[in-house]
């Protein structure tokens, strides 16, 4: 008996209904690297000192440099050894509070992704009411004695005189600046209307203008740059309400910073 030709299994049909696996495009984060050469008697702490005015960030300095693709040998080591002249990699704070936060005491955890920005206090967000907010509507006030539904005020009705006629009702009589007993009344001025953006008028006295670097900060990082403390970042927040503290500012978006400030003239808008 001659058996049939074996034929080759084609290509398994996908479900009725489903195309193709979607290609997700990998994440590509951006940010600027300061490169650092270690000194006599230079740690990780003293590092940190320097570059981040707070000590706190030693231990994720140290494993994001051990992960760095250009990591000495002396910085794999336990504990690191640092010679003079080996590269330290000098990443912005908020990479290293974003990959190592479990490392970095009293740090407070940023919100997950894709929670939107709270706006500033006694500013309501743009395009309404958000999704899923419940307003109570407002009391209505209760009639007063003399209003009809807590509307309009009731006026009696003109009773007719003797004659069966209604009383003439008195036409009020228009009142110049002239007329005896009218009140003279100095308009209001009419306020100028803005011109431009807050970008386009100096801000308050005593300030500096500061323009966001290409790859984005945070308030912490022009807060360590400018004034050389990362604590401050809260005096450069009160001056900028419109950008939430948690988030990167934007590129080329144009900040007021204290008057003790010192920005690179490449940094002045």
């Amino acid at each position: 008996m001659v058996s049939p030709p074996l034929q080759a299994p084609g290509p398994t049909p996908s479900p009725m209904g489903q195309g193709p696996p979607a290609f997700t495009a990998p994440v590509v984060e951006s940010y600027d690297e300061e490169t650092y050469r270690c000194q006599p008697n230079d740690t990780m702490r003293s590092i940190c000192l320097k570059m981040y005015h707070s000590e706190k960030y030693e231990r994720a300095l140290l494993l994001f440099n051990r992960s760095h693709p250009m990591a000495s040998e002396g910085v794999k080591q336990d504990p690191p050894v640092l010679e003079p002249n080996t590269p330290i990699f000098i990443p912005p704070l908020r990479i290293l509070e974003k990959r190592y936060p479990h490392v970095i005491p009293d740090l407070t955890p940023l919100p997950p992704p894709g929670t939107p920005p709270m706006p500033p206090v006694g500013l309501q967000p743009s395009g309404g009411t958000p999704a899923g907010t419940t307003l109570s509507p407002a009391p209505v006030p209760a009639p007063s004695p003399g209003t009809t539904s807590g509307a309009f005020p009731t006026t009696p009705a003109p009773l007719p005189s003797a004659g069966g006629s209604f009383p003439a009702v008195p036409t009020p009589m228009p009142q110049g600046p002239n007329t005896p007993g009218a009140a003279t009344s100095v308009p209001a001025p009419t306020p100028a209307p803005i011109q431009g953006s807050l970008t386009s008028f100096p801000g308050p006295s005593g300030t500096r203008r500061y323009k966001v670097r290409p790859s984005g900060e945070t308030f912490i990082e022009i807060a360590q740059r400018t004034l050389g403390n990362p604590n401050r970042w809260r005096e450069i927040a009160q001056l900028n309400p419109n950008y939430p503290p948690n988030y990167p500012i934007p590129s080329g978006s144009l900040l007021l910073l204290p008057g003790d400030a010192r920005i690179d003239p490449a940094d002045a808008p």
